[in-house]
């Protein structure tokens, strides 16, 4: 049986209204093997309300939609791990309210993106030294000795949050899926910490979401870590965003990493992640597409 493959919207540009970047998914999708569209992030919630039907109306099938990077009012979305005790409340509800808005719409599935722990180091600044082939070794060395001070609270914090998410979850008939892994230090739970998590709450509705790019930027700053990925059956979803080079977000010469397991021939669905802000269209989405099914 061949994989499913499925496109998110974060090949549309942004501002636009859902109807625009659902045109723009469409001219780069429709008419191929996509199945339908996966909600980005950068999609606020009034955003996603208003697409949703229009997937539907279109005769697509939505596999998922991520939990809003912005709340209600254009700030950035309230943290789990935050250290206000009235943030880690908001950004709870704000969780319950998109695991709700999937449900109403028949959506099984809510990414959520790792958040961010606050370290001295800049995230630019270990970026830039990154891609330039610069020296990560010391940097990354401070960065996850604060990381992991601040890493055992975090997830005390997210534990009492999930608690009452995931009951919500079960209640609408929802999935909830967590990004690993982590390359850059600041970001919160790891590979590690995820799987600490679906061992915690095992029976739940939730699930890991693997990022091919994400392990392979992994297995670049970090080349004597030896640490196996998970075996693709293990997880919900594998999110491919380099597969024909339609991803800025690799430093430049960085190809994804093959998979034992082949990729085309899982039953776990497979999303396409392409760059936001990139051109493009129906010819760069088929070559992605037959790249995945090894042709």
């Amino acid at each position: 049986m061949t994989g499913m493959i499925y496109a998110s919207t974060s090949l549309s540009t942004l501002p636009a209204d859902p109807s625009a970047v659902l045109d723009a998914w469409e001219q780069a999708c429709g008419q191929s093997e996509i199945l339908g569209p996966v909600l980005d992030s950068r999609l606020s919630a009034v955003d996603q309300a208003e697409l949703l039907p229009l997937v539907r109306a279109r005769g697509y099938e939505c596999l998922a939609l991520s939990h809003p990077s912005r709340g209600p009012w254009g700030h950035p979305a309230a943290s789990l791990c935050g250290g206000d005790r009235d943030e880690r409340r908001t950004a709870g509800q704000q969780i319950l309210d998109t695991l709700q808005r999937a449900g109403t719409h028949g959506v099984h599935q809510v990414v959520l993106a790792p958040m961010a722990l606050t370290l001295s180091i800049q995230p630019a600044t270990l970026r830039a030294a990154f891609a330039r082939g610069g020296e990560v070794d010391g940097v990354l060395r401070q960065a996850g000795e604060e990381r992991t001070a601040r890493a055992a609270p975090a997830l005390d914090a997210v534990c009492l949050v999930l608690d009452s998410a995931l009951q919500q979850a079960e209640g609408v008939g929802c999935e909830l899926l967590l990004m690993m892994p982590t390359p850059w230090p600041w970001q919160f739970p790891n590979m590690g910490e995820v799987m600490r998590l679906l061992q915690e709450f095992a029976g739940a509705p939730l699930s890991g979401c693997f990022a091919l790019d994400w392990w392979h930027v992994r297995r670049q700053l970090e080349p004597d870590r030896d640490v196996d990925p998970p075996a693709i059956q293990d997880v919900a979803q594998v999110r491919v965003a380099d597969a024909c080079g339609l991803s800025t977000r690799l430093p430049p010469g960085i190809g994804e990493l093959t998979h034992d397991a082949p990729l085309a021939d899982s039953n776990v669905p497979l999303v396409l992640t392409l760059g936001s802000g990139l051109r493009v269209g129906k010819q760069e989405v088929d070559a992605a597409v037959a790249w995945l099914r090894g042709g």
